[in-house]
C-alpha cells in the first residue's frame, strides 16, 4: 500500500489509453480539464486517492501485528 502511494506521483503523468470500465482505446488528444477525470469528466481530487491509500494501511497495520505475534 505505500508503494501504491509513491505509484501515484510517478504514474499520474502516463497517459489513460485504454478505457477501465470498457476496454476501448481512449482518445489522447480529447481535451479534459486538468482537476477532471479523463475518463468520466467528474472533478477528481488528489487527495481522495492517497487518503484511500493511508486508510488501507491503517487497517491493515493490526492485522500485521496479530500476524507478528
Amino acid at each position: 500500500m505505500e508503494r501504491l502511494i509513491t505509484a501515484m506521483e510517478f504514474l499520474d503523468t502516463l497517459p489513460v489509453r485504454l478505457c477501465a470500465a470498457c476496454e476501448q482505446h481512449v482518445d489522447s488528444r480529447r481535451g479534459y480539464d486538468e482537476d477532471a477525470c479523463c475518463l468520466c469528466f467528474q472533478p477528481v481530487d488528489d487527495d481522495q486517492r492517497r487518503r484511500r491509500a493511508h486508510i488501507e494501511i491503517r487497517s491493515l497495520k493490526p492485522e500485521l501485528a496479530e500476524l507478528e505475534r
